[in-house]
């Protein structure tokens, strides 16, 4: 998945550890085999290549990916969409080389490829179907299901309390260290630098946080920014003020796909749709003079006051176990 992972637990005795192994072979084969767009063999690959009209078998995993990603489509107002591949290759964003700022003819060809209506889902028969050629590509959601696999792998070893981190998507559980739950930063959507904005308490329950921002990934060329939030409507990458969203959810899955969909939504369609949802989202506005922020009714119960932290992340800032940041993608 281009990333790195982390896993966090509160054992009951200094012998009772997590099977390292286990969760190594679950997240290798959750990358290599099933969700990974540049392996050859994996099958989110071989789907893409597959032959129009034809029923072809999936796993349980990429089933479950795509069931969500149809969900999330419509309730998106078809912001979130992972048939966005061909824009996203156009953009520079993909496994295909970058060849510079695509013109609007390229970028409405690329737009004529993209639209998930075209995939049929058979749930019963655990099959899909492309009713035309589509180019799958589901990293807003495959770090999130991983990290929910990860946290089932923990449960079933025994573990009641651990926070697991796969490229920023959170799948907390139970205490943390010295806190009613586990503490996690909100990353301040500036380059160059690492800064807290907000922090939360996940209070104890099982749940997942998941942020999406425009700050990470992105091109500068010409003086002009290109993020690598592409709004598959309009097949261009989004321009507005939105710089970060933080959603808290029961899956990391659906926090993923839903920090994404509302990102690429903007500031004011986003947080429309997080209210008409019941969604607990955090955003993060440019303005000019640094930032404002808002937030959901559903978020406010997490958040901690800002005197409770410095502002500057520290170089001990995650190995002491106090606070995990919840990066952009």
């Amino acid at each position: 998945m281009g990333t790195t992972w982390s896993v966090q637990v509160v054992a009951a005795s200094a012998g009772h550890l997590p099977d390292g192994v286990a969760i190594k072979a679950l997240l290798q084969r959750l990358d290599r085999q099933v969700f990974s767009p540049w392996s050859p063999d994996s099958e989110l690959t071989q789907l893409n290549r597959s032959p129009v009209g034809v029923a072809i078998p999936v796993s349980a995993e990429m089933l479950d990916a795509l069931v969500l990603a149809r969900k999330m489509y419509g309730a998106s107002r078809h912001a979130f969409d992972v048939s966005v591949g061909p824009l996203v290759n156009l953009w520079g964003f993909g496994p295909e080389p970058f060849t510079g700022v695509p013109d609007a003819v390229a970028v409405r060809s690329a737009q004529e490829r993209v639209g998930l209506q075209a995939l049929e889902i058979d749930t019963e028969h655990a099959t899909v179907t492309l009713a035309r050629p589509l180019t799958l590509d589901l990293s807003s959601i495959a770090e999130g299901y991983a990290s929910d696999r990860v946290a089932a792998l923990l449960l079933e070893q025994g573990f009641s309390s651990f926070l697991v981190e796969i490229g920023g998507e959170l799948r907390a559980q139970g205490q943390g260290p010295g806190s009613s739950g586990w503490s996690v930063a909100l990353e301040r959507p500036q380059r160059g630098m690492r800064e807290i904005h907000a922090r939360l308490d996940t209070l104890g329950e099982a749940l997942a946080v998941s942020a999406s921002g425009d700050y990470r990934n992105f091109h500068d060329i010409d003086g002009e920014h290109y993020s690598h939030a592409i709004d598959p409507r309009s097949g261009y990458p989004i321009t507005h003020a939105l710089a970060s969203v933080t959603v808290i959810s029961d899956t990391a899955a659906a926090a993923d796909a839903w920090s994404t969909a509302l990102l690429v939504l903007g500031p004011e369609e986003g947080r429309a749709v997080a209210d008409s949802e019941g969604l607990a989202a955090y955003f993060i506005m440019r303005a000019p003079r640094g930032f404002t922020h808002a937030y959901t009714p559903a978020f406010a119960r997490y958040l901690l006051p800002t005197s409770t932290f410095t502002s500057t992340f520290t170089p001990t800032f995650t190995s002491t176990f106090t606070s995990t940041q919840a990066s952009g993608e």
